[in-house]
């Protein structure tokens, strides 16, 4: 209803004054979009949003109409064997945005009973099949994992966890949280970090909270 929808927004905002990314005007503005609002974002850089989606190497449902598409060595002719993955491994992927916009940090979730430090390393290197010319016989170059961003001077290398599902799991979202932390990615002199989430149950379990 409206008013659910009210509560939450009020929530929230009040919420942003306080964590010092925000302030409450004493007359509503008007944005190019959206109601009229009293409340102003200051640090959108200190605001980040995040979501989950799951994803599966196996490529055999990934054709379209017309014909089955594989991911192939170039220049390898139209004869050349499908090269696409057929083994199914679940992993589920997290990118946190920043308010501006720009990418903070890409987070991995492997399927798997073993702790991240057990996984196999070539599972973090993965291939990246974009590297060309003399680059592509560098495997610096093209195993070198996960996307890495840079978000205010700082370099943030891809985060990997794992679940027994491949999910998202209180513990490992405070992982995420710490891991942005240790890099020292905000100073908190100037504000608190802001994160804002949808109502998935790991947001509701103590590590999370806690932290």
């Amino acid at each position: 209803t409206q008013a659910n929808f009210e509560n939450m927004y009020e929530n929230i905002n009040k919420t942003m004054v306080e964590a010092g990314i925000a302030e409450e005007l004493e007359e509503e503005i008007q944005y190019e979009t959206g109601l009229p609002t009293k409340f102003k974002l200051t640090h959108p850089d200190y605001l980040l949003f995040v979501d989950e989606t799951g994803c599966n190497t196996n490529q055999l449902n990934d054709g379209k109409v017309g014909g089955e598409v594989f991911i192939m060595p170039k220049n390898c002719g139209d004869g050349a064997a499908p090269a696409g993955a057929t083994t199914d491994l679940h992993f589920t992927v997290l990118p946190f945005i920043s308010g501006t916009g720009e990418p903070v940090l890409c987070s991995i979730i492997f399927k798997s009973e073993q702790d991240i430090k057990d996984i196999p390393l070539n599972w973090k290197l993965g291939i990246d099949l974009t590297v060309e010319g003399a680059d592509a016989d560098d495997l610096e170059k093209v195993a070198k994992g996960g996307p890495t961003c840079v978000y205010k001077g700082k370099e943030i290398p891809c985060f990997y966890g794992a679940s027994p599902k491949a999910s998202i799991t209180s513990t490992l979202l405070a992982d995420m949280l710490k891991y942005l932390d240790t890099i020292g990615v905000y100073d908190r002199n100037v504000a608190r970090p802001f994160l804002l989430l949808d109502g998935h149950g790991s947001r509701f379990e103590l590590p999370f909270l806690e932290y």
